[in-house]
Formats: C-alpha cells, structure tokens, sequence
C-alpha cells in the first residue's frame, strides 16, 4: 500500500507472517505509526473545532457594562441606559427562544462611547441602541438556526 505519494511514499508491507514473524524494516513501521498519529492528529483537530463551532452557534454569552459614574462631568453607561438595554436584550432573547446569557459588569474602559456591550468572541457594541442590539440578535438568530456559519 502507498500512504503518501512523490518523494515521501510509504510503502507498507503485511507486518506479520502467519508464524508470526515481524515483516518490513523497524524503520518502516516507524515511518507508518508517525503517519498513522499524525492522522489521528488531524481528525481530533477537526472535531474540536466542530464542538467549538457548536457551542458558538448554540449559546451565546454578551457582557453588559452598567457602571455609574458618580461624578456630573463623567460619561457612564449605566447613565445612558445600559440596564434598560440589557433588560430589554434579555426580554427579547426570552421571546424569540434564543439561549443568550446577559451578564451585567463593571466598567469596560470605554466610556464615552457607551453604552457598551462585549458579546464573547465578537467586537464591542459602542454606542448601544434597541435597533443595533436587534441587528445583532438578528444575525445570532440566523447563526443559530444554521443559515449563516
């Protein structure tokens, strides 16, 4: 049997004989188990990342800044409506069945560009609106049910 083509063939003989007896050179098979792991490698490469990609479709994680500033003159989120906003985005994952955790935590370090929420593996939501939260929920949604990877 040929395991790789060009200059790396492998030929891999029978390794035993009916008595038996080792076949092939010990290089051979040494060649051939390398081979063999490194395939192995490879498919449990890829079924980690299936199980990764799974997760990601499935359940979705965003964090929500609600720190309050208690100074006039200092930007916060939670003073622009960031609790409202997290209510409303848990109230809407409730309604379209979607299994979104919000967290609630403290500040993020962008505070002027708040309302602030970080969805795990995604780029910040700056400026936080109902329709860009909607947008994100749409594109979740879609991920979801498997229309869009």
């Amino acid at each position: 049997m040929n395991y790789l083509s060009g200059s790396r063939a492998l030929n891999v003989p029978e390794w035993t004989t009916h008595s038996g007896r080792a076949f092939g050179s010990h290089e051979q098979r040494k060649r051939f188990f390398r081979f063999q792991r490194y395939v192995i490698d490879v498919i449990e490469v890829k079924v980690a990342i299936r199980k990764i990609d799974f997760v990601i479709r499935v359940m979705a994680k965003i964090i929500v800044c609600t720190n309050l500033r208690t100074m006039a003159n200092q930007p916060s989120c939670a003073g622009r409506g960031s609790e409202k906003l997290a209510d409303y985005l848990e109230q809407e994952a409730r309604n379209r069945g979607l299994p979104i955790v919000v967290e609630r935590s403290i500040c993020f370090g962008h505070c002027p560009k708040g309302p602030n929420f970080k969805p795990l593996g995604e780029a910040f939501i700056h400026e936080a609106t109902i329709e860009k939260l909607d947008e994100w929920l749409d594109r979740f949604e879609r991920r979801h049910k498997g229309e869009v990877n």
